[in-house]
């Protein structure tokens, strides 16, 4: 106890022993607990406890620093039930029996959960809290299908206004940003409003008076809760996962605007773990703090394993200022946010679409996968000067082929 206090920060003062169930106060044992706790104390009293409890904290901040933990927050509780600690009511098959804990003499009781939804369960089940609803979860082996060895490979560029784009010129998900930019102005107008009332309640809770103290009170009671807002960010969430799902479907099965009767073996994306960078405005940041580029990744990880297609990453810096004709990469070939046009040779095109080409040309490998946007924009450089030092072949005349040939009929 004295150790938690020090780390703490507070000041660890002893405490006496404590008595065994079957010792009394006479015995041997107790008396020289009872002498050693007293000559304890006596060499603490000469000792500045505080600067012993402020040295103790240092200590253990130092140590507290070196151990790496995972940058993540903690939003689900979970507990896993294996087939002996749950069964379903005989009577009623909507109503799970989950075994409890014990605690010390008490004995276990089964706890009963209405079942909402239809759903096989079998083996070991999930019991998962996120924010204020649970969720049944159940685990099956998926079954994946071989590594597919005919077909296209294509390009996936990730954007905000829709899920991707390809390098076929394809669009998938075209609903995504408004869904992104709907629940992101909600949340900020809600936000304000509420950082209003918070303000207010604040103020009336320091008041001298009681009617605006317990008008405060009503305020964080009716006003200030979490129930509807976490409702609403759930729908929100399934509904932007809902449409990443309909996005990456499209792909891997090949149905869609522009993806019929396509197969694809392989994909071709971004390292969608990479640092985003500074944006334009702090509009943007709140806007692309929504942006679930870590579901995209999960989910391409999952649907391409289960369909047998080849997942690759490249480094996609400066993938979007990079022409597909001459490959001249420069800030100003960037026009606007979707358009794109060349410098060098005047190409123009939609700018996710050539972002989507040229993470396909890096497929080959030239460029390394954690590579700084700086060097990544020299060897860049050094690509398109190779390129201009190739010597262009001859333009093509088809009249000259079409009399050639017509000369070798003639003369058989």
């Amino acid at each position: 106890p004295q150790f938690y206090m020090a780390s703490q920060g507070k000041v660890p003062y002893p405490q006496p022993p404590k008595l065994n169930p079957k010792e009394k106060d006479a015995e041997e044992r107790y008396r020289k607990r009872l002498t050693a706790f007293e000559k304890l104390k006596k060499d603490i009293e000469t000792v500045k406890r505080y600067a012993v409890a402020k040295r103790v904290y240092c200590a253990i901040k130092k140590v507290r620093k070196k151990i790496r933990l995972p940058h993540c927050r903690l939003t689900s509780n979970r507990a896993d039930f294996d087939s002996s600690c749950w069964r379903l009511n005989s009577k009623d098959q909507n109503e799970l029996r989950l075994m409890s804990y014990a605690e010390g003499a008490k004995k276990r009781q089964l706890i009963a959960l209405r079942i909402l939804g239809k759903g096989a369960l079998r083996g070991t089940i999930q019991l998962i809290k996120k924010l204020d609803v649970y969720e049944l979860r159940v685990c099956r082996e998926a079954l994946c299908k071989p590594e597919r060895t005919e077909g296209e490979i294509v390009g996936f560029d990730t954007g905000y206004t829709e899920v991707a784009a390809l390098s076929n010129g394809a669009f998938i998900g075209q609903k995504f940003g408004e869904k992104l930019t709907r629940y992101s102005d909600y949340c900020k107008e809600k936000g304000q409003k509420r950082n209003k009332l918070w303000a207010k309640a604040k103020e009336l809770e320091s008041s001298a008076k009681e009617k605006d103290r317990r008008k405060a009170q009503n305020i964080f009671k009716h006003n200030l809760g979490r129930k509807k807002h976490n409702a609403k960010y759930r729908r929100a969430q399934d509904s932007i996962k809902q449409e990443i799902n309909k996005a990456i479907n499209s792909i891997v099965q090949g149905k869609g605007d522009g993806l019929d009767g396509v197969k694809v073996k392989e994909l071709v994306i971004e390292k969608l773990s990479a640092h985003m960078g500074k944006t334009r405005s702090k509009n943007w940041n709140r806007r692309l703090s929504s942006w679930a580029r870590g579901y995209i990744r999960k989910c391409l990880e999952q649907k391409c394993k289960q369909f047998g297609i080849r997942l690759t990453q490249v480094n996609a810096c400066h993938s979007s200022r990079v022409c597909p004709a001459c490959f001249y990469p420069s800030k100003e070939n960037r026009v606007s946010t979707d358009r794109v046009k060349c410098r060098q040779c005047g190409y123009e095109g939609h700018a996710d679409t050539c972002a989507a080409k040229e993470i396909l040309r890096r497929r080959s490998g030239e460029i390394p996968l954690y590579a700084p946007p700086g060097k990544v924009f020299e060897m860049l450089m050094v690509q398109y000067k190779r390129g201009l030092e190739v010597p262009q072949a001859p333009p093509f005349s088809c009249k000259t082929q079409l009399n050639e040939s017509e000369g070798e009929k003639k003369s058989l």
